[in-house]
This record gives C-alpha cells, sequence and structure tokens, in this order.
C-alpha cells in the first residue's frame, strides 16, 4: 500500500495547441539553454507535476510551422506538406501572469530540436501541446533524492525551486564536465554530487549509479525521483528496491532510450 505521505495525485488536462514566441535566450552551462517564450494563450496553461512533458513542434525544413488539428480521431496534419520534429520537454519558470513559460534545451548530439535551439533568435515562433496529465507528488516528506542526467536537469531544478525551507535535498546529476554545472537553487537544504562522464559516452558506464552506492542516503520519511536514460533508470529503481527503500516512495521516468529519438516513457 502506497504511503499517504508519497501517494500521488493524477490530474489529466484538457489538451491545446498554443503558438508561441521567443522572448529570450540564455545559456545556463555549455550543455543547457534556457529559452523564454511568450504568448497570450499562456493565460490558461497549467502544468502541476515538476516533471510533466510537453511536446513542442518546430518549424520543418521549409521554416514553416506546421500544426496538426486535434479532433475526436486523434491528430490530423494538413496533406502535402513536411510535418514538424516533435520533441516533449519539461516546462519550466511558468508566469501565467506575465504569460511566460520556459524551456531548457540539453546541446548533445544534433538533432532538429538542437539545431533549432542552438540557432534560435528572438521573436521566433514555436508551438506547444499538452502537458496531457500530470501526477503530482507530495512534498510531505522530509528528504527528497533526485538521480537524473542533464535531459532530466529541467525537472531536477523545477522540483527543487517548489520544495519548502526545511526540507533536505539529495541531488546526483550525471553531465560531461564541471563546463556543465547549472545552478539549483531552492529553499531546500541542498546536497549535491555531480557525476562526470569526462568525455565518455553517457551510457557507456554507470556513472549515476556508482555515485549513488557511495552516498548515505535516508530511507525513511524520503521521496526518491530518477530521471534518465532507459537501461540506466532500470538499474538505479533495481538498486534502491534492493537496499532498504520502498517501491512507492521510488519514482521513475525513462527521458530516452539509447538508439531510439524522440523517445519519452511515462513515469511511474
Amino acid at each position: 500500500m502506497i504511503s499517504t505521505k508519497n501517494k500521488p495525485q493524477r490530474i489529466r488536462y484538457d489538451i491545446k495547441i498554443r503558438r508561441l514566441q521567443v522572448a529570450k535566450i540564455e545559456d545556463l552551462s555549455q550543455s543547457l539553454r534556457a529559452i523564454t517564450f511568450t504568448g497570450e494563450a499562456l493565460d490558461t496553461f497549467q502544468s502541476d507535476g515538476f516533471d510533466d512533458h510537453i511536446k513542442v513542434f518546430f518549424p520543418n525544413a521549409d521554416g514553416q510551422l506546421v500544426l496538426p488539428q486535434i479532433g475526436e480521431r486523434g491528430v490530423a496534419y494538413p496533406e502535402g506538406v513536411e510535418k514538424p520534429a516533435v520533441r516533449e520537454y519539461t516546462p519550466t519558470g511558468i508566469d501565467l501572469v506575465g504569460q511566460t513559460l520556459r524551456l531548457e534545451f540539453a546541446i548533445h548530439d544534433a538533432g532538429p530540436a538542437t539545431t533549432w535551439a542552438k540557432n534560435v533568435q528572438l521573436g521566433q515562433e514555436i508551438a506547444i501541446a499538452g502537458p496531457r496529465g500530470a501526477l503530482v507528488l507530495s512534498m510531505e516528506v522530509n528528504h527528497y533524492v533526485l538521480v537524473g542526467d542533464e535531459t532530466a536537469l529541467p525537472a531536477i531544478r523545477r522540483r527543487l525551486s517548489e520544495l519548502p525551507q526545511g526540507s533536505t535535498a539529495y541531488v546526483f546529476a550525471e553531465i560531461n564536465s564541471e563546463a556543465d554545472e547549472v545552478p539549483l537553487p531552492s529553499a531546500a537544504d541542498v546536497k549535491v554530487v555531480w557525476a562526470y562522464r569526462r568525455g565518455a559516452a553517457a551510457t557507456s558506464a554507470h556513472f549515476l549509479l556508482e555515485q549513488v552506492q557511495q552516498a548515505t542516503l535516508p530511507t525513511d520519511d524520503v521521496q526518491v525521483w530518477i530521471g534518465c536514460e532507459r537501461e540506466q533508470v532500470r538499474a538505479l529503481r533495481e538498486w534502491f528496491w534492493n537496499n532498504g527503500w520502498d517501491k512507492d516512495d521510488v519514482k521513475h521516468a525513462s527521458y530516452w532510450n539509447k538508439g531510439t529519438a524522440a523517445y519519452h516513457e511515462p513515469h511511474d
């Protein structure tokens, strides 16, 4: 049975496609770029889970922002035009009054989203859809363990920004080097371990697991969240389950899968 403290709340939202314009570009590190968007349609935007994800539609190769229609039969694109690249991102920096929203792009191997983020200019347009729903994790425990790679840093940063004073957060973040470290502001007492790859491939070793195994972490009054590559998530999840943590206190999300483009597995 899930403990009352760690029982998640599921919320469903109506899906709406929103056109947004680039208002600000900021490099948080050499591998993470924050882009702030604005648009009147954001006045009704909802996102209650720190690791929510929205679909982002990018202009196609012709520079057109081709958007689908959402109907009873699902999503349908106009015929005769190239479909947009679509990727999923965690919304952060949400300001409904100011009608702005921030997305943080991990700058890694070339792809349509990375290429767009590298070359983005103020005023350019994208569109977003979602989130479809949220799995809201409680903030009633005293200890939070957050484990993830670059792709999960936006969710980790958002979670830390929400944690209350008096709580403790243990962050394990996999990045390539010191140049990829980002600020982790929080009212909580934050203890950070950076797991450096030093040029090695992201899935060539269990960089996060090795650091977690060496740490002294609370097993009671705790919430564990994991977000990274699919097989890395499985290894970390199994380690926590087999070393004193209740399964209901360990939540996880596969943010990508080696060899698979545009992959995202819902969290559990």
